[in-house]
């Protein structure tokens, strides 16, 4: 997944937000962020999966390609990093 936004959450903080290339992403999965230049700036866990629908959020277990997310846990994710 490529990072193309971030936003906050009040109970989970900073989020990340992308389309899911390939594969899948569920709760409590270890991911890492890398940046441009290759290096891993974080690895955590997937605290909150989250896909907006208008003006409503449906809370995911599990997320697919094609989706686009929000992700808590990544908190020095930035635009432009990929998360593995």
């Amino acid at each position: 997944m490529l990072v193309s936004q971030t936003e906050s959450n009040k109970y989970f903080g900073k989020m990340v937000i992308g389309r899911i290339q390939q594969g899948k992403i569920s709760l409590g999965d270890k991911v890492q962020a890398v940046d441009s230049e290759g290096k891993i700036v974080e690895v955590n866990k997937v605290m909150k999966i989250v896909k907006k629908f208008g003006h409503h959020e449906l809370d995911l277990k599990t997320a697919y390609a094609g989706d686009i997310v929000s992700i808590a846990g990544i908190a020095q994710g930035r635009v432009g990093n990929t998360l593995n």
